[in-house]
């Protein structure tokens, strides 16, 4: 879950999570973290959709093992939107616990049914 306001680059860059930024053009794009080195825009990226298009767009990176470090100077970005740590730890806890509990109400279920016909 991302937050639903847009925040500065350098707001997503303290925040040390990862962010979705769109493009000028619509494009949502995924990073790991966004960094600063000296007056330059990083973006740390692995998904394929996102390597895809700035690849099509000619921007420059570096190979970090599996990930890439894109410079993002040349990109023009409209919105930063950074990841709800908070919301997102709830919901996966809750996604957690309701399936848990399906799960056993289900084997239940079938316990109880499958013993009763004797």
């Amino acid at each position: 879950m991302y937050r639903g306001t847009s925040v500065s680059a350098d707001k997503a860059i303290e925040q040390d999570t990862k962010v979705v930024l769109v493009t000028n053009d619509g494009t949502k794009l995924k990073f790991k973290k966004l960094l600063k080195d000296e007056n330059d825009l990083i973006g740390v990226a692995k998904k394929r959709k996102t390597l895809k298009y700035l690849d099509e767009q000619g921007i420059k990176y570096s190979d970090h093992g599996r990930m890439r470090h894109y410079l993002l100077d040349s990109l023009e970005v409209s919105e930063i939107y950074p990841k709800n740590k908070p919301v997102s730890t709830i919901v996966t806890v809750a996604v957690t616990v309701l399936v848990t509990f399906t799960v056993l109400v289900i084997s239940a279920g079938i316990i109880i049914f499958s013993s009763w016909g004797g």
